[in-house]
């Protein structure tokens, strides 16, 4: 049954993703197997942390992300810091040095490549603040959890938005978790990202807009909403620089190019872990999760 089952996911073919039906079950269109392998991870790492001697276990609550989408957590890193690391990021973008630009899109933005070994453990020591420590392991129902990886670009002032500038759905297994650290302000006309609810989002699927296949997304999804008649309201945090955005991006949002100014960011990809962060990214190294950003593991344990 399960090789059957497989065969004909293989054969359909949908501007959703493969398996677009999946989108009310799991947030996301990758299918039964892969949602499934991924809850059964999580489970078992919520019964490893349950036995555990974690101060913060009986601080435990219930979280906002999975029905509001988003939470804001201000002045996670100290703005001493933050001014600093978005002045390296100058010097570095300047000097042209150790930088990767997808031509594309260099318009856009420079993404600098191993941002912890040339800004330094100050963007993952964020991970000791309590307050996101609690709220990270909240998300995941009581687990600890790892950094898979992370991500550090300049955003800069564009009218030509592209790929992920666009109404998009980064199409990830659930139970996964994706953070960013500004290290500048990010209001409305500084590059703030936009969201649709949870809500909304689904609409947008029940009418067949995604937002995954990049040759169908969408820069202003205003029309298609009208003509569907469903609601089109997006909102944004005002991010100040030390804030740290957590957020499901399975649903619907943009980056949205700042109208004077960059705006500097790390993103990082959260995923359940039998042992805290820091243990794990001491047994892994700083190669593992500054190597390859913007995918997500087929093998979860390590």
């Amino acid at each position: 049954m399960k090789k059957t089952l497989k065969k004909i996911y293989k054969k359909v073919k949908h501007p959703g993703g493969d398996l677009p039906f999946f989108y009310k079950r799991y947030n996301n269109t990758l299918g039964y197997f892969t949602n499934e392998k991924f809850i059964r991870y999580l489970k078992k790492n919520q019964d490893t942390y349950r036995q555990s001697d974690d101060p913060l276990k009986d601080r435990l609550r219930d979280s906002v992300i999975p029905t509001q989408g988003t939470q804001l957590l201000r002045n996670v890193l100290d703005l001493e810091k933050a001014n600093r690391l978005s002045q390296r990021m100058s010097e570095l973008i300047a000097e042209r040095e150790g930088l990767q630009v997808k031509e594309e899109v260099k318009h856009l933005t420079a993404r600098i490549e191993k941002p912890v070994t040339v800004l330094g453990r100050e963007v993952i020591d964020i991970f000791h603040n309590e307050q996101m420590d609690l709220e990270i392991k909240s998300f995941f129902g009581g687990s600890f959890y790892r950094i898979e990886w992370l991500n550090c670009y300049r955003s800069f002032p564009s009218n030509d938005p592209k790929s992920s500038w666009l109404w998009h759905s980064d199409n990830v297994p659930t139970g996964t978790l994706k953070i960013m650290l500004h290290l500048t302000d990010a209001g409305r006309d500084r590059g703030a990202t936009q969201f649709l609810p949870i809500v909304d989002t689904m609409e947008y699927r029940a009418k067949g807009y995604f937002g995954i296949d990049p040759k169908s997304r969408l820069e202003n999804l205003q029309s298609f909403a009208d003509r569907h008649g469903i609601p089109f309201r997006p909102s944004n945090h005002e991010a100040k620089a030390g804030d740290v955005l957590l957020f499901l991006n399975n649903t619907l949002h943009r980056a949205v190019p700042p109208k004077a100014e960059h705006r500097d960011v790390l993103t990082y990809l959260l995923l359940p872990n039998p042992i805290p962060w820091d243990q794990q990214l001491a047994k892994d190294g700083l190669e593992m999760i500054e190597e390859e950003p913007g995918s997500y593991p087929t093998e979860l344990w390590r």
